[in-house]
């Protein structure tokens, strides 16, 4: 939201070094959009869960998401933010096929995961 919002103020695209890219503002409409929306999901979505995303929410949010990339010219950002969620996609590719294939796990924590994961009472 806040990069469609500097690329389409000309003064604030000028100063940041980006493309100044004409009606992109109006884009932080529709990405103040999709916060609230994801707010208000992740509301719902606290223990316990009462609304699930599913395949649908989540590919219409990354398409929104490499869309609005695309229309202000900042594809690399794309990159760089969605980094973490390939890493994710293959650490658990690694992690499935491993089982399948050996019966194990690669490790016993996924690779992304363990600065994410709260401990568990008697966890190691």
């Amino acid at each position: 939201m806040i990069l469609a919002y500097a690329a389409g103020n000309a003064i604030v695209a000028d100063y940041l070094g980006i493309a100044n890219v004409k009606q992109a503002g109006e884009l932080t409409i529709f990405c103040g959009a999709l916060v609230g929306a994801s707010l208000g999901f992740l509301w719902y979505n606290g223990h316990p869960a009462e609304v699930f995303m599913g395949d649908v929410g989540s590919m219409a949010l990354g398409g929104a998401l490499g869309t609005i990339a695309i229309l202000i010219k900042q594809e690399f950002m794309l990159v760089i933010v969605g980094g973490l969620f390939v890493v994710e996609a293959l650490s658990v590719i690694v992690q499935v096929a491993s089982f399948k294939s050996r019966g194990k796990r690669v490790s016993s924590h996924v690779a992304a995961a363990p600065p994410f994961r709260a401990r568990r009472a008697g966890a190691r």
